[in-house]
């Protein structure tokens, strides 16, 4: 909790009307990096601003950013604001002074009687603001509340005021790392799907949370393309941790397939399986996985089934087959292994592997998944507009877990 006293105004301002400079750089960068100049106004910061209400029964509350000339209020209850001018305001003292500031009465104050909230409507009276820091202490801006009556403010006063503005820290502390967690797993999403005459391919992943438990994947070495999706137990943070992991192994030991330095996907997935093992049981988790390695000029699919037995292949005709696999998820035996299984996916064929979430959100799944997924392919014109089906769906409802689908389809001779 913060414990700096608050400070009189004619501490702060030069009360010959000057200008604020509320530093050049380090503010605007912190408020940038965690997305507070593209959206000001966020309404994850009204339950601070409201709580300073109701304690101080203030008609009026912010939570404010400064950014160099400029004001945003963040949270604004009792006015409709967005921004202001810096040297308009209260909070441009808080953070000239990176401390707290109470201002009485601010009409007997020569630093704060002109300005326009003074001045004019609403003709504030009293103010008390105490400085808001990013994680390396730079004062961003405030949390402060406002009256229109003269006021007095009690050091148990600034004493809580303090732990909201920790409040309002924390929740930007909080976000920050959701945010970069966000960014990180975004990144390790294949960002462009290859070009591979005659097959068109699409895929998405929908998270519960901020970041997946699901994985997807594809590359390409030489001719040959690595299709992964995989689903940890679990979901959140803890799960997209674990992901990365696996999918760092998978990928690292694929890579052996078009080298050469092996030629069964089986010992592929073992060899990876060596490497997470350990993570897998100290986290008590398992992981399962539809790995692929395929050839596009035969149309044959390689692949090993780890317990996920999620995946259909759609016929021309509209029948279905779902691909069946005895073979364990990664992170239950330590000494298990894997078969290699072959796919020939023929012309206008289409290929559909899916995490468990989308049997929470395509209709009759759970008792019949293969004619549901047939049943949407029918429905679709081609895999990009299943995909956007199942991100419809997944985003109409509150689900339970992570969405994710992959879709490839073998053009039909025209």
């Amino acid at each position: 909790m913060h414990d700096t006293p608050p400070i009189a105004a004619s501490d702060v301002l030069d009360v010959s009307g000057d200008s604020v400079d509320t530093g050049p750089t380090a503010a605007t960068i912190s408020l940038a990096a965690l997305g507070l100049l593209d959206e000001p106004v966020q309404s994850r910061f009204d339950r601070y601003a409201e709580l300073a209400r109701t304690i101080w029964g203030a008609p009026i509350s912010t939570v404010t950013m400064i950014d160099r000339d400029r004001a945003y209020f963040t949270s604004c209850l009792g006015l409709d604001l967005t921004d202001m001018a810096a040297d308009a305001t209260f909070c441009s003292s808080v953070v000239h002074a990176a401390a707290p500031v109470v201002v009485p009465d601010a009409l007997e104050d020569a630093a704060y009687r002109a300005l326009p909230a003074v001045a004019g409507e609403p003709y504030i009276r009293f103010y008390a603001g105490h400085p808001v820091r990013d994680r390396w202490g730079t004062v961003l801006g405030t949390i402060c509340i406002y009256d229109v009556r003269p006021r007095t403010f009690s050091e148990h006063d600034a004493a809580v005021l303090a732990q909201l503005a920790t409040c309002v820290e924390d929740e930007l502390d909080a976000s920050s790392d959701r945010d970069l967690a966000e960014r990180v797993q975004q990144a390790l999403q294949p960002q462009r799907v290859p070009p591979v005459a005659g097959y068109s391919f699409a895929a998405r992943t929908v998270a519960t949370g901020l970041v997946a438990g699901d994985a997807l994947d594809h590359a390409t070495w030489g001719t040959g393309h690595y299709l992964l999706l995989a689903d940890v137990m679990g979901k959140g943070t803890a799960a997209a941790i674990l992901m990365a992991s696996v999918r760092t192994a998978l990928r690292a030991r694929v890579a052996d397939l078009a080298t050469g330095s092996a030629d069964d996907l089986g010992q592929v997935v073992m060899s990876a399986r060596d490497l997470v093992q350990h993570d897998l049981e100290a986290a008590g988790s398992f992981v399962t996985a539809f790995v692929a390695w395929a050839d596009p000029v035969e149309g044959r699919v390689r692949y090993v089934d780890a317990g996920h037995g999620l995946s259909v292949v759609v016929h021309r005709d509209g029948r279905w087959t779902t691909l069946r696999s005895d073979d364990l998820p990664l992170g239950i035996d330590a000494h298990a292994g894997w078969t290699e299984q072959t796919l020939e996916l023929a012309a206008g064929e289409t290929f559909v592997c899916f995490s468990d979430g989308l049997l929470d959100v395509l209709p009759d799944a759970e008792s019949d998944p293969g004619r549901a997924v047939a049943d949407l392919v029918a429905r679709s014109a081609g895999p990009e507009d299943v995909v956007r089906r199942v991100g419809d769906l997944a985003l109409a409802v509150p689900t339970r877990d992570d969405v994710t689908v992959l879709v490839v389809q073998r053009e039909a001779p025209s």
